[in-house]
This record gives structure tokens, C-alpha cells and sequence, in this order.
């Protein structure tokens, strides 16, 4: 009987692992992909839907990981496997966790995997643009601990809007569409984690994505190696990223914010007037 039970188990045990190989969680590892096809690099490895046309910034992906490294300042060591799932039930037979759509795509907080969701074609938004953006938060968990890599979300100003930067992602707001809205957001409350409570009404992520890239690109055009030399301190000591701030920038997060709203204005005072009149609010793509 025990013999007969432990047959049993076992037989469990080899069809959980062959399903998840096939269909499940292992797929993106598999040395078999029903239905997909693979571009192999040196480094990165993209599996992709046989049906797909893949994009050609993606047939060379060893060279966007390399671009990634050098926008970024660091190095990524371990082989980065990039899949797209064909569907939402696909989708969640390799991310058993996932709690939602509407997201485009999700990196493992050990920075070598990324798994595009169907949210990119139904919203026909840009593959390379996603990657793009996933290979920074890649590049950036390589070069951490696991439980910083987690910790860093919390900062979303800095590690999103270094992901929207590289991602030269145009899946939000434009930026023209950012500046006209400036004037009447709360630039501070979408920055600071701790006044987001001063936002009336819904966080609009998207705006917010579009803010904190502009403010990261603000923050190192007052000199790079002070900005890069803080992004690499905080992926560190995420829990300490305001103190981190001021001690690497010479000034608080609240002053740097000011002078930021200030260009930001300044910049959209400077944009021609629109013909029905000043934006109220940013106009944004029918496919978010």
C-alpha cells in the first residue's frame, strides 16, 4: 500500500513538473515553447508568440541590455529571459500571483525575468517601449538584494520614472500634455509618497509616470555623477532614500521640488497657445 501511495505521489510530482514546463510557471525556462518562438542573444533570450511579428529593436535584444547598462551606470550579470504571453490565460498559468490586468509588463525582483502581458497588443502599444522599460527595473534589481529590489518600489518616483526615461515611453501622457497640466497639479503631492494624501480625487498614474520622469531628468541635469551616485546609493538603502537626498543633492526633496514646478512652468509658459484655449487638464491616449 505505502509502495503503491509513494508510486502515486511521485507520478504527481512528474506531471506537476511536466505541466509547468509545457504551460506553467517554468515555460519561460523550457527548452520547449508550444507555440512560441525564441530569439536567443548571448545574454538575453526573448520567447515570443509564433504568430507575432516581432519587432526588430527586439531581434538584437543583447544590444538593448548593453544600452540599458550604460544609460544606467551598471552592470547586469546574470542572463535576462524575456516572455510575452500569447494571452491572459497564458499570463496567468506562468505568473500564478498576478492579482490584475491593465498592467504591461512585470520584472522578478531577482532581475532576470520579464514577462510582457497581452495589455501591450490589446492597447496596440509598443513592445520595444516595455522592454525598454523592464530592463531598467532589471538592470537596477541585478544590482541589489532581493528584499531591496521589493523595498524600491515603494520609491516610485525615482525607480518608475528611471523605467518611463529609458523607456522612452510615449504609452502616457505626451510631455507637452504633462507641462500644459502642471499648472494645475500638485506636482509635490505626485513626487512625495508622504503628501500624496493632498491629491483631491483619484492618483492618475499615467500623468504621474510622465511627472516622475521629468523630474529624474531634471534632477540629473544638475550634474550626472551626483545623480547616478545617489540612484546607486539608494537601490542599497531604499529605506533611506529622503536622507539619502539630501545628503547627495545638498537640499531637500520639498526645495528640489519647488525649483523643478518653477522650470516646469516655465517651460509650458513658453509653449504656443492652444486654439480653444489653456489645457485644464492633460489629454491623454484612448488606449491606456
Amino acid at each position: 500500500m505505502r509502495l503503491r501511495i509513494r508510486r502515486t505521489l511521485l507520478l504527481v510530482v512528474i506531471a506537476l513538473i511536466v505541466w509547468s514546463t509545457l504551460y506553467g510557471p517554468l515555460l519561460p525556462w523550457s527548452p520547449v515553447h508550444p507555440g512560441y518562438a525564441e530569439v536567443a542573444g548571448e545574454r538575453v533570450s526573448i520567447v515570443y508568440p509564433q504568430e507575432m511579428a516581432l519587432p526588430d529593436a527586439l531581434r538584437k535584444p543583447d544590444a538593448l541590455l548593453a544600452e540599458a547598462e550604460q544609460f544606467h551606470r551598471l552592470y547586469a550579470g546574470r542572463r535576462v529571459k524575456i516572455f510575452i504571453c500569447a494571452d491572459w490565460a497564458v499570463a496567468y498559468r506562468v505568473l500564478p500571483r498576478l492579482a490584475r490586468r491593465g498592467v504591461g509588463a512585470i520584472t522578478l525582483a531577482t532581475g532576470n525575468a520579464i514577462y510582457v502581458l497581452p495589455t501591450v497588443q490589446e492597447k496596440g502599444l509598443d513592445h520595444v517601449e516595455f522592454v525598454r522599460h523592464e530592463l531598467s527595473h532589471a538592470v537596477l534589481n541585478q544590482n541589489q538584494s532581493i528584499r531591496n529590489a521589493l523595498r524600491i518600489t515603494e520609491v516610485q518616483w525615482l525607480a518608475e520614472g528611471i523605467a518611463v526615461w529609458f523607456g522612452r515611453q510615449k504609452a502616457y501622457v505626451t510631455d507637452e500634455d504633462f507641462l500644459r497640466g502642471a499648472e494645475k497639479r500638485n506636482l509635490a503631492a505626485l513626487i512625495d509618497p508622504d503628501r500624496r494624501g493632498e491629491i483631491a480625487g483619484p492618483f492618475d498614474i499615467r500623468y504621474g509616470y510622465v511627472c516622475w520622469k521629468h523630474f529624474n531628468v531634471y534632477l540629473e541635469s544638475q550634474g550626472p555623477d551626483r545623480y547616478w551616485g545617489y540612484v546607486h546609493a539608494v537601490i542599497q538603502e531604499p529605506l533611506q532614500w529622503r536622507s539619502l537626498f539630501e545628503r547627495h543633492f545638498q537640499q531637500k526633496l520639498d526645495d528640489a521640488i519647488t525649483a523643478f514646478a518653477q522650470q516646469v512652468r516655465k517651460e509650458a509658459a513658453a509653449l504656443p497657445a492652444l486654439a480653444d484655449g489653456p489645457a485644464s487638464a492633460p489629454r491623454t491616449r484612448s488606449n491606456q
